[in-house]
């Protein structure tokens, strides 16, 4: 999508047109584009949302982990990841 003001915005007003519940977001911009990454509790129902607004979108497996807010908590994870080889 465009990186401009608003860009963001247009986006997370269809998914909550649609009723879509985000679990996580980020996004980042560089020059003229943007790019924003979320989980929600309904795939289809977001792909079909983003659509209808003419927004593009692809699915990509992710491993999403609640962690406290505590110095060092991913820093575990990635430890026990990287013992079973998990990339």
């Amino acid at each position: 999508m465009k990186n401009v003001p608003g860009a963001g915005a247009a986006v997370f007003a269809a998914l909550a047109d649609a009723k879509v519940n985000l679990i996580s977001a980020c996004g980042y911009g560089e020059k003229k584009n943007a790019v924003m990454m979320f989980v929600c509790a309904d795939y289809a129902k977001a792909k079909m949302a983003l659509k209808k607004a003419k927004f593009k979108s692809t699915a990509v497996d992710v491993l999403l982990v609640y962690l406290s807010n505590k110095t060092g908590a991913m820093g575990a994870v990635a430890e026990k990841l990287a013992a079973k080889n998990i990339n």
